[in-house]
């Protein structure tokens, strides 16, 4: 399926803490994220390998169908800084009527081994939709 000015049309992707889903199928963002930052007190810079940043988070991603009808693949793709794909997760999502959503609340858990800016490219049967920055600052302080 492809993305159209017809739709389907991204209404909303974010990374966040966490996303309930109520009974009546409604969702509730909870602390939206753009940046990481770890304070780290350890070896100075080429003394060590500063271990990475353990990265959890949530990904909200829902798209409205607008002329859009039938099944399609929502894929999730996590790009590090240097241009390299760590991973990536599809779903399954239906386009049903105009005004419908599909969305997905995926869970995301990764090292986060490479300083800088990330991606998570919200694709559409393969198609880039948009993506999420988040970027991970790695702050040395001083100790003592």
């Amino acid at each position: 399926m492809a993305l159209s000015d017809d739709g389907p049309y991204v209404t909303a992707a974010v990374l966040c803490e966490r996303v309930l889903r109520d009974q009546d199928g409604l969702f509730t963002i909870v602390r939206t994220l753009d940046r990481i930052i770890r304070n780290w007190s350890g070896p100075l810079p080429g003394d060590s390998a500063v271990p990475p940043i353990d990265v959890r988070a949530t990904a909200y991603v829902a798209l409205t169908a607008g002329s859009a009808r039938g099944r399609a693949t929502l894929g999730l793709r996590v790009v590090k800084p240097s241009g390299e794909i760590l991973l990536e997760k599809p779903f399954p999502v239906l386009f049903e009527m105009d005004e419908r959503a599909a969305a997905v609340a995926v869970d995301l858990a990764f090292p986060g081994d490479q300083e800088g800016l990330w991606w998570i490219e919200i694709r559409l049967d393969g198609q880039l939709a948009t993506k999420i920055p988040l970027r991970l600052v790695d702050q040395r302080v001083s100790g003592g």
